[in-house]
């Protein structure tokens, strides 16, 4: 697994990347933060050895609740990924997969 923080200059993280996978697949999620640190935007990619090929996006209001979620199966049966789609707190997440 690869994680990864962006932060802006105050040191709010504004963006979190997960990427992972395994034998059959590999894909990445990136969380999107405002300048509250509240989670805004989150972005699947899931690529499969079937010839899956999935799409998430999931939309999140001001209060950081989910107001939308965007499944596209671009090729293709779809099936179940490990990958979260509302971590909330990216620094509490990247330190807990680091340990």
């Amino acid at each position: 697994m690869s994680l990864q923080l962006f932060r802006d200059s105050s040191g709010t993280v504004r963006i979190y990347t997960v990427r992972g996978g395994g034998d059959d697949s590999a894909g990445e999620v990136r969380y999107y933060y405002d300048a509250a640190g509240t989670l805004r935007f989150a972005l699947e990619h899931l690529n499969h050895v079937d010839g899956l090929r999935r799409e998430i996006r999931v939309y999140y209001d001001d209060s950081g609740n989910r107001l939308w979620l965007d499944r596209r199966i671009l090729e293709g049966e779809d099936r179940p990924s490990g990958f979260r789609l509302d971590i909330r707190d990216p620094v509490a997440d990247f330190l807990s997969e680091r340990c």
